[in-house]
């Protein structure tokens, strides 16, 4: 799922060693507020540790980018000639 989330994105995604994500969330921001780091980026390099990298397949990200513009464009044709709401209508009304 993660190579996915970053070919989709066009992102390097990355997994933490430490799984707990909230708590670890909640330990970057009280140090910071607590003043032992200048920023909340800072305390996440100090304290996040990376498991794990993928980084986007750059073909994959153009060809999700070009299927997406394709899903949109067919929502819009779709909902400016109000086939949603006559679609419900005909599930809604069939006996």
């Amino acid at each position: 799922w993660n190579q996915i989330y970053s070919d989709v994105l066009g992102v390097t995604c990355v997994r933490n060693v430490i799984e707990e994500a909230t708590s670890l969330g909640a330990a970057i921001l009280a140090a910071t507020g607590a003043g032992l780091f200048s920023d909340i980026a800072k305390a996440a390099e100090n304290v996040c540790k990376v498991d794990n990298k993928w980084n986007p397949d750059l073909n994959r990200h153009e060809f999700y980018q070009d299927i997406y513009q394709l899903s949109n464009d067919l929502y819009t044709l779709l909902n400016e000639k109000n086939f949603y709401k006559t679609y419900i209508n005909t599930l809604q009304n069939k006996k």
